[in-house]
């Protein structure tokens, strides 16, 4: 199952607790000060991925 669910994402692997963390800590540190109004998705690359495109 873990196969079929993770070829549907462009880095071939479905995301973690931690790919959100590390997102949250960069949003929450000055590294992050200079952004502004940005949708930031943490998907993987999933809703971008060809296998949502419509025939």
């Amino acid at each position: 199952m873990w196969k079929a669910v993770s070829d549907k994402y462009p880095l071939r692997r479905p995301g973690s607790t931690e790919d959100v963390a590390k997102a949250i800590v960069f949003l929450a540190s000055n590294d992050s000060s200079f952004i502004t109004g940005v949708q930031l998705k943490i998907d993987g690359g999933y809703l971008d991925s060809p296998h949502l495109a419509l025939p």
